[in-house]
């Protein structure tokens, strides 16, 4: 029956669609829809277990450095104001030369660049953390990793995400 039924689908549709033109059709609220057939797309954002899993995964990687970003600006900030009020003049004793401008403005470029680099590793790490089950739904829809970073590289909600893949190395 299904057979026969997608046979005169296609008679009908024969003369409509050029070659390479793909749509879905489908009924909903007692109206038959026509879209455009988004292929692999398709099968990332239907299916919602999937593409909920990927803005989990989007949402730990961004928030594992947030944190730590924070408190490191902020120990850069307290370590520069100490020795520049001299709040602990029997650690600072003798390093009067430390109150140079180019020592604080080498500590705050220090400091940033610990704090990147601490936040980076952490995002790393909360990818790894995640990757496994990121193949298995992967292998579930049949798609590759680079497929996936085709299908979601211009969606703004899983930012984090896409930076993570392009940097990254398959986990197999």
């Amino acid at each position: 029956m299904q057979e026969y039924r997608i046979q005169e689908l296609r008679n009908a549709l024969r003369d409509h669609l050029s070659p390479g033109e793909s749509f879905r059709a489908y009924w909903q609220d007692d109206e038959l829809r026509v879209v455009p057939d988004e292929g692999d797309a398709g099968l990332v954002y239907e299916d919602k277990a999937f593409y909920g899993m990927l803005l989990t995964i989007n949402e730990r990687v961004s928030n594992a450095g947030t944190t730590l970003a924070l408190f490191g600006l902020g120990l850069s900030a307290f370590v520069i104001l100490s020795i520049a009020f001299n709040w602990f003049p029997d650690l600072t004793g003798g390093l009067d030369d430390l109150r140079a401008w180019w020592f604080y403005v080498m500590a705050g470029l220090a400091g940033l660049v610990f704090t990147g680099w601490l936040t980076g590793f952490r995002e790393r790490a909360a990818f790894r953390e995640t990757e496994r089950d990121l193949e298995d739904g992967l292998d579930r829809l049949g798609l590759t990793r680079y497929a996936l970073l085709a299908i979601i590289n211009d969606d703004e909600e899983l930012s984090s995400l896409v930076e993570m893949l392009k940097s990254s190395q398959p986990a197999r």
